[in-house]
């Protein structure tokens, strides 16, 4: 089956969550459960384990949902499997599940779960249900989009932080806990919390941009090929790109790239 492309890295690696070892340990099991059956290649029990799961990741809350559901997506697309007409409709109705939770996926998932969606566009005019999907996945796509400029700031200046800190004239391995003086203590603990969230917001900031870089040329792919087949609905596609897309060239571009694609359609 086809694959999708993933530009995103495991948020555990962006500092998003924790460290995977510090992970719940039915996560822990269920991650690697998904991976020992995608290797199995045999669909009926994939699935099973999968739609038996999806109460309990559903009620994990937290990030721990997106990282299940997309790790069942990526093991689905990649993964060799026996009756494989079934398995492209099944990640794509795990994929979609997923993204109508935004509040459960940390930025990285929900973009690649966002791309997975990708695989819908294999010839979707022939499908009998595919008008009424595009709408909704076109629809995903932008949520993902609007989520990634949002979180960017446009005035945002990269913060220097320091990798070792302590007080003046002590070791730089110095703990908080080692300071006597409890006035000396306190602004030593603020200066490390400070240089915490500057280190973060620095993270945040450039593995944004990093992601809404590799994402908005997909986007506009997939956008330009789902509305340029008929029946057209290029008035659909303008108002959900206002709705959710606030760079005006940005929309523009789309709008443009799918009238082209249409008349070579045509």
């Amino acid at each position: 089956m086809r694959r999708f492309l993933i530009i995103a890295s495991a948020c555990l690696l962006l500092g998003d969550t924790a460290n995977a070892w510090e992970w719940p340990a039915q996560v822990r099991v269920d991650y690697r459960e998904l991976g020992e059956l995608g290797k199995a290649g045999e669909f009926s029990a994939m699935e099973k384990a999968i739609l038996s799961s999806l109460p309990k990741w559903e009620a994990l809350g937290g990030p721990w949902y997106g990282h299940l559901m997309l790790r069942a997506v990526q093991r689905l697309a990649t993964d060799e499997f026996d009756e494989s007409e079934k398995v492209k409709p099944l990640a794509m109705e795990l994929a979609r599940r997923a993204l109508r939770r935004p509040g459960n996926l940390c930025i990285e998932d929900q973009v690649d779960l966002t791309l997975s969606l990708q695989m819908s566009l294999i010839k979707p005019w022939r499908q009998e249900d595919w008008v009424q999907k595009r709408g909704s996945d076109a629809r995903l796509w932008l949520e993902t989009w609007k989520r990634l400029d949002e979180v960017i700031d446009p005035d945002w200046v990269p913060e220097k932080t320091y990798w070792n800190m302590a007080p003046p004239g002590m070791p730089s391995a110095t703990q908080p806990e080692d300071i006597e003086d409890p006035g000396l203590r306190a602004k030593f603990e603020a200066a490390l919390a400070e240089n915490e969230r500057k280190a973060q917001r620095n993270s945040e900031q450039m593995r944004t941009r990093r992601l809404m870089k590799s994402f908005h040329p997909w986007a506009k792919r997939y956008l330009t090929k789902l509305y340029s087949h008929p029946p057209y609905a290029v008035d659909e596609l303008e108002q959900l790109l206002k709705e959710y897309v606030a760079d005006e060239q940005a929309r523009s571009e789309i709008l443009s790239s799918v009238t082209s694609a249409m008349e070579a359609n045509r």
